[in-house]
C-alpha cells in the first residue's frame, strides 16, 4: 500500500488564516479529516450551530457598527472637519468589505463540515475579498498611526502636513494597491502561467506559497512592527510635551496681562494636546485590538514554520483542544476585529459617541415617531368616521 494508507485522508478548510494561507495550510488540513468523497452535506450539531449563530452575530454587528460610523462620520460637522476620518472611513469599508463576503461563506462552510462547496466563481470572491480586505484594513491602521504621530509630535505643522486632499489620495491608494495585491497573488510566483486558486477536495485554497510568505513577513507583520514603535513614540512625545507645557512659568518682572495671556496660551496647548491624545488613545486601542485578534494566528504560523506536524499530532492527541484553537484563533477572532472597531470609538471618543446618538436620533428615532404619527392620525381619522357614522344613525 501507498503512504496515505499509514495516515488521513486529509481535507483542507477554505482560507480562513488572513496572513498566510500556506503557512497555515498544515494547521487547517488537520481541522477536517474524512475518509470519504460524499461531501456538501448538511451537517447539523451542537458545535456548528454555536459557531454558526456566533458567527451570525458577528455579521450583523460588524455590519451595523461599520456602516454606522460611515454614516456618523458623513453627518457630523466636528468629525469631518478631521482629515483623521478618511482614513476611518476607509478602514470601515475594509471591515465591511470583510464582513460582507467573507462571513457569509465561513457560516456556509461551518454547516457543510467545513467544506467548501460553493463554484470556483466565489472560490476566487472569497480570496480576493479576504486578501484586499485585510491588507487595506492594516494599512489603514498604519497610516492612522502615521497621522496621529505627526499630530501630537508636530501639531502646528499638521494642518499643513495632512490635508483633506492628501488623506483621499492616500486612501485611495491602499484601495488600488490592495487590489493589485491581491490580483498578484491568483497566479503562481515560481510559474506565472498556472492559476494558483483552485477548489480541492472541498477545499478553497490558494496555493502561492511565496506570495503568502511575502504578505506575512513583507506586509503584516512589518506593518505591525512598525504600528508598535510608533504608539510607544506617540506616548513618549506626548510625555515630554506635556512636561515641557508645565514648566513654562509665567516671567515675574513681565507685567501682570502678559503673564495672564501666557497663562492662556499654556492652557490652549494643553487642552489642544490633550484633545489630540484624546483621539490617539481610540485609535490606540482599535490597533491593540487588531494585534489581539490577530496574535494567536501569528503564533500558529510562527509554530508551524518550527514544526509543521505539531497540530496535526495535536489533532490526534487532543482533538477538543485543536477544536477550540481552530475555531478560536482563526475563524473567530479575525472575524470579531470588523466588528470590534466602532465599538471603540463609541465608547473611547466623545465626538462618535456624540455622532452615533444624532444617528440613531435621525435614522431610527425618528423613523419610529413618524410611524406613530401616521397610526395617530389612521386612529384619528377611523374614530371621526366611526362618530360621523353614529351620529347619522341616530338622527
Amino acid at each position: 500500500m501507498s503512504n496515505m494508507s499509514n495516515r488521513y485522508v486529509v481535507q483542507e478548510t477554505p482560507k480562513f488564516d488572513n496572513f498566510t494561507n500556506n503557512s497555515t495550510i498544515f494547521f487547517l488540513e488537520t481541522s477536517t479529516i474524512s475518509l470519504n468523497t460524499e461531501n456538501c452535506k448538511m451537517v447539523i450539531s451542537l458545535k456548528t450551530i454555536f459557531y454558526s449563530l456566533l458567527m451570525i452575530l458577528i455579521l450583523l454587528a460588524s455590519v451595523i457598527g461599520n456602516v454606522v460610523v460611515v454614516i456618523a462620520i458623513l453627518i457630523s460637522k466636528g468629525l469631518r472637519r478631521k482629515t483623521t476620518m478618511n482614513f476611518v472611513i476607509s478602514l470601515a469599508f475594509s471591515d465591511l468589505l470583510l464582513s460582507c463576503f467573507k462571513i457569509p461563506i465561513i457560516i456556509l462552510t461551518i454547516f457543510k463540515n467545513m467544506d467548501f462547496c460553493q463554484s470556483l466563481a466565489a472560490c476566487y470572491l472569497f480570496i480576493i475579498t479576504d486578501v484586499v480586505g485585510n491588507v487595506a484594513s492594516i494599512l489603514n491602521l498604519l497610516l492612522i498611526a502615521i497621522d496621529r504621530f505627526i499630530a501630537v509630535s508636530f501639531p502646528f505643522r499638521y494642518s499643513d502636513c495632512i490635508t483633506l486632499k492628501r488623506t483621499k489620495i492616500l486612501s485611495t491608494g491602499i484601495w488600488l494597491f490592495a487590489f493589485f495585491w491581491s490580483a498578484a497573488g491568483l497566479f503562481k510566483w515560481d510559474n506565472v502561467k498556472k492559476q494558483a486558486t483552485t477548489i480541492d477536495r472541498g477545499v478553497c485554497k490558494n496555493t502561492n506559497v511565496v506570495y503568502y510568505a511575502v504578505s506575512f513577513y513583507g506586509i503584516y507583520i512589518s506593518a505591525l512592527i512598525i504600528m508598535t514603535f510608533i504608539y510607544l513614540k506617540i506616548l513618549h512625545v506626548a510625555k515630554c510635551h506635556i512636561d515641557a507645557i508645565d514648566a513654562v512659568t509665567p516671567a515675574q518682572h513681565k507685567p501682570h496681562s502678559a503673564s495672564i495671556k501666557e497663562q492662556l496660551l499654556k492652557d490652549k496647548r494643553k487642552k489642544r494636546l490633550s484633545r489630540e491624545l484624546k483621539l490617539t488613545k481610540s485609535f490606540g486601542i482599535a490597533y491593540l485590538a487588531f494585534l489581539a485578534c490577530w496574535l494567536p494566528s501569528c503564533i500558529i504560523n510562527i509554530i508551524i514554520k518550527i514544526d509543521q506536524d505539531y497540530f496535526q499530532n495535536l489533532k490526534r492527541s487532543h482533538p477538543t483542544l485543536f477544536d477550540f484553537l481552530y475555531y478560536f484563533s482563526i475563524i473567530i477572532l479575525p472575524s470579531m476585529n470588523t466588528m470590534l472597531n466602532p465599538i471603540i470609538y463609541s465608547f473611547y471618543n466623545q465626538h462618535f459617541l456624540r455622532a452615533f446618538k444624532d444617528v440613531v436620533n435621525k435614522f431610527i428615532l425618528k423613523r419610529n415617531t413618524i410611524a406613530e404619527r401616521k397610526s395617530t392620525k389612521v386612529t384619528s381619522v377611523n374614530v371621526y368616521n366611526f362618530n360621523h357614522i353614529h351620529h347619522k344613525k341616530t338622527f
